[in-house]
């Protein structure tokens, strides 16, 4: 769906005129040293081109190598605690971070994480949209189910 998206937007001149976007996907496994590993490798040609473009070259023999194009933003990490991480790498270099499933209220802070939006409400709204439901109902007895992240399979025989 995303790739097909990507395409629609890049052949439809009346979107985005003269912008084609491009992706770079990258898998984090849910772990806050590989997030960043990725996001600085992803971000260091873009840096490195950056600069490039900055230096005044003197002499004629000198001249800018090609680069990749600027980062527009990135998506993700999905959790909280990597996008956080991430975003505190990002914002150095002014790149827009947006979340699919990062949740924490910490990130809602615009002081600390200028660069963040988010698809997806905070804790904090979902918590108060969990007990609107509750007293809208008058329920007496909630249960709640946790999951620490890791996932069970369960074997067919």
């Amino acid at each position: 769906m995303f790739l097909t998206t990507l395409e629609k937007i890049n052949n439809d001149t009346s979107i985005l005129p003269g912008v084609k976007l491009g992706y770079d996907i990258r898998d984090s496994c849910w772990y806050s040293p590989i997030a960043l590993e990725q996001s600085i490798d992803f971000i260091k040609d873009s840096i490195a081109s950056i600069d490039s473009l900055e230096t005044n070259f003197t002499s004629r023999d000198q001249c800018a190598v090609d680069s990749d194009k600027p980062i527009a933003g990135l998506l993700g990490p999905g959790s909280s605690s990597n996008t956080i991480q991430v975003q505190n790498l990002l914002q150095l270099f002014e790149i827009p971070q947006i979340g699919y499933s990062a949740t924490s209220m910490e990130l809602s802070n615009k002081n600390l994480y200028e660069y963040f939006q988010r698809v997806v409400p905070s804790d904090d709204y979902q918590a108060q949209a969990m007990l609107d439901i509750v007293l809208k109902f008058n329920w007496t007895y909630v249960a709640a189910i946790y999951t620490d992240g890791e996932y069970c399979l369960l074997e067919h025989m």
